[in-house]
């Protein structure tokens, strides 16, 4: 047997002979902290975007499915800063949608989009460029195809 095993083993042992105060002793029970209420609110609308690909993947295309994430997203804004680097890359299974989004690309993508709404232009991934001009020629977070065209221009 191993020598992990053995303890393991030899642990259990004592604590069906000695009982629960024995093992208390040896281990002291800590409290997980809570989510903070942001990072609640990020992971709950993280996890509905997220639905929307899961309950739908079977019977629309994904063209479908990013308009209605999409628009479910469209008056999102993240204020929180994510850092990142140059090599960050997400999974747009060549389909240039939200596809595969992990936690981490969400909290990035809206974080950067939030700050090109605001003028703020930063150098991020082409996929994630190319995802805010597709939402641009959806009309997602404008109000009409004049201000999509303004706003295309401005990104260029």
């Amino acid at each position: 047997m191993n020598k992990k095993l053995e303890e393991f083993i030899k642990e259990l042992t004592e604590y069906i002979i000695k009982g629960e105060e024995k093992i208390k002793e040896k281990y002291q029970t800590e409290k997980i902290p809570k989510q903070d209420e942001k990072t609640a609110d990020i992971n709950r609308v993280y996890k509905q975007f997220r639905k929307i690909e899961k309950d739908n993947y079977w019977k629309m295309k994904y063209s479908e499915i990013f308009y209605k994430q999409g628009k479910y997203m469209e008056n999102y804004e993240l204020e929180e800063t994510v850092q990142t680097n140059q090599e960050h890359r997400i999974a747009v299974n060549g389909n240039d949608t939200y596809s595969g989004f992990t936690f981490d690309d969400f909290k990035l993508y809206f974080s950067w989009r939030t700050k090109i709404r605001k003028g703020e232009f930063t150098k991020i991934a082409s996929g994630f460029e190319q995802l805010y001009i597709n939402e641009l020629i959806n009309k997602i977070g404008v109000k009409d195809e004049a201000e999509a065209i303004e706003k295309l221009i401005e990104f260029w």
